[in-house]
């Protein structure tokens, strides 16, 4: 945990650690989901090779990463400043050209739809629960920004206030990641290898 005076916590999607006050571990989750298999889980995907069998959530062509906190601890709590929102890469595709906008991800709020799905039986049909995609899928960015190459790096993206206290508030329900141009990008779930300290988590700073 890192400290500071206004008291900050780390937010995993397997654990909610808070400054001088630590309760019950918070569950969430994170998923994967595909607009051109709506109906199919993908919670069982994974990335093999050399080193076994990881499991991932992944971001590329119709596929988007979905992930969701209990945030029940800090109602009532007002964030200070923007936050980050960390993910871990096992492994990446992209092309080698540096082209502008090209091979990014883009992260939007999950703005509507099923607030407790598990990534055991989560597919794109039933996050929407019948509604419009675009009422539950933000169509308007969080930010645009590139993923670290290489197993195990970190790709930070910064979350700005309003959107954190929307989702500490329950106005939003979670943060879903999509790719943008011909990149497949892999990130390392809650509960594959490396468990918390490869796990997505968000950062935030709070105050009463």
């Amino acid at each position: 945990m890192r400290v500071s005076a206004i008291g900050t916590i780390l937010l995993d999607c397997v654990f909610l650690a808070i400054l001088l006050a630590a309760p019950p571990p918070a569950a969430a989750q994170s998923g994967t989901i595909d607009l051109d298999n709506p109906n199919v889980n993908l919670g069982s995907r994974h990335l093999a090779d050399a080193a076994g069998k990881t499991a991932v959530v992944t971001a590329g062509g119709t596929r988007f990463v979905i992930l969701r906190w209990d945030f029940g601890a800090l109602a009532g709590k007002k964030v200070v400043g923007s936050g980050l929102l960390e993910l871990t890469t096992r492994a990446l595709e992209r092309t080698s050209d540096e082209i502008p906008d090209f091979g990014e991800i883009r992260a939007v709020e999950i703005s509507g739809g099923d607030p407790r799905w598990d990534k055991k039986t989560i597919a794109f049909n039933s996050l929407c629960e019948g509604g419009p995609p675009d009422l539950v899928l933000n169509p308007q960015m969080i930010i645009d920004w590139p993923v670290s190459e290489g197993d195990d790096a970190k790709t930070c993206l910064t979350i700005p206030k309003p959107v954190l206290q929307r989702l500490i508030d329950g106005k939003t329900l979670g943060i879903a990641i999509r790719s943008l141009g011909a990149i497949n990008a892999a990130f390392y779930r809650e509960d594959g290898s490396g468990g918390i300290k490869r796990a997505p988590r968000i950062l935030v700073n709070i105050r009463d």
